[in-house]
């Protein structure tokens, strides 16, 4: 890998680190809305959030709140509407986050590429490597534009919606 790919690389990696910024920023809001659909304070919230330990459990976890008897319709598909934006973002997210990269013997990248392992039944099949391209990082720079798009939208609703926004005051 030449020096210039090497300082696109290292952009690109810059570009992963910001979107993971934002997404843990983005996904920390969910906590308001656990705090708002099930009646509670964001003490209660936060401690139920960091007890999930994963993305698809938290916003599992906002889903069914949002279906419960008790919310209300408009509210309900308000919430529900901006955790299937977070899902698809998520996504991408984890198309540029949980990938494997190529490393020469002295820890120099060798080649960028996006990998994955399929989980088969019984069997792990590597899947085919991507090279990294200047797709990916307009990917990963669509990925931060959508998920800093469904924060404002997150915002929106702890608003509309009068969610906790704030720990109480000590």
């Amino acid at each position: 890998m030449n020096a210039n790919n090497t300082h696109n690389f290292d952009k690109y990696l810059l570009l992963v680190g910001r979107m993971n910024h934002a997404w843990v920023n983005t996904e920390g809001l969910l906590i308001h809305l656990i705090a708002g659909l099930s009646k509670s304070d964001i003490e209660t919230a936060a401690a139920t959030f960091v007890t999930l330990r994963t993305s698809d459990a938290r916003l599992d976890l906002v889903q069914r709140l949002a279906r419960l008897d008790h919310t209300p319709s408009a509210q309900r598909d308000d919430v529900l509407a901006v955790i299937t934006r977070l899902k698809k973002a998520r996504k991408l997210r984890d198309r540029y986050s949980h990938c494997i990269y190529d490393f020469d013997p002295s820890a120099k990248i060798s080649e960028a590429y996006l990998t994955k392992l399929g989980d088969r039944t019984t069997t792990l099949k590597p899947k085919p490597a991507e090279p990294v391209s200047q797709d990916d990082a307009k990917g990963v720079t669509a990925a931060i534009k959508t998920i800093q798009a469904i924060n404002q939208s997150i915002w929106t609703l702890i608003r509309e919606y009068r969610y906790p926004a704030a720990p109480p005051e000590a």
